[in-house]
């Protein structure tokens, strides 16, 4: 586990990290997309991104090894991913963002993909706090 929470680091700073690294906590810091240079751990299992200020999770497709996820308190309005890619995905948080809508029969009025509970392992789903959140 390497936390290095409330360290002001923005995502051009994170890079260097272990490939064997297992779990990462990055909360409490002042990222505004995830970072790319994450892409490379593979064996992650488990991250915790909240409280940053992201508006774009693109590139956490690539975390094929990840479990678990939290993203609470950012500024995120869609989670619009390529969840096929995380099939070992179990937990996801995403509580207090700003996600606007969701529907499991229009794929053009959503903020996240149907291919989250169609292609993922998941069994616990928190979307709580998200208050433009609603099911059409």
């Amino acid at each position: 586990m390497l936390n290095l929470e409330h360290n002001d680091i923005e995502e051009g700073v994170v890079s260097g990290f272990h490939p064997s690294l297992v779990k990462l906590n990055l909360s409490y810091n002042h990222m505004r997309v995830f970072p790319i240079s994450l892409t490379t751990l593979v064996n992650l299992q488990e991250i915790s991104l909240n409280s940053n200020r992201l508006t774009d999770i693109t590139g956490i497709e690539s975390l094929v090894s990840i479990v678990s996820i939290e993203l609470d308190d950012n500024l995120l309005t869609e989670l619009i991913v390529d969840w096929k890619q995380l099939n070992q995905l179990k937990f996801l948080s995403v509580k207090n963002n700003k996600l606007l809508k969701y529907s499991t029969s229009n794929p053009e009025v959503q903020s996240i993909s149907s291919d989250l509970f169609l292609f993922t392992n998941i069994d616990r789903l928190d979307l709580h706090g998200n208050a433009g959140l609603s099911k059409r």
